[in-house]
């Protein structure tokens, strides 16, 4: 759902439905369901970053001691 403000700001609507509804308000879909979905699919994904250690993590292992 788009509001006027939000279409006056937007470009490269082409691809999408807008229905005009009272109040300013625009619900909008892709023409192009499948081909929507499937550029978004095909995005390669970022590595995920490992969760941060909590207490748990420093008792249950903490930090290794150099030997010398």
């Amino acid at each position: 759902m788009l509001t006027d403000a939000h279409l006056e700001r937007a470009h490269g609507l082409t691809d999408w439905d807008i229905t005009p509804l009272a109040n300013g308000r625009h619900p909008v879909s892709a023409k192009d369901v499948d081909g929507w979905f499937g550029t978004l699919a095909s995005r390669e994904r970022p590595t995920p970053v490992p969760p941060l250690p909590d207490n748990h993590d420093l008792v249950e292992r903490p930090a290794p001691t150099s030997v010398t």
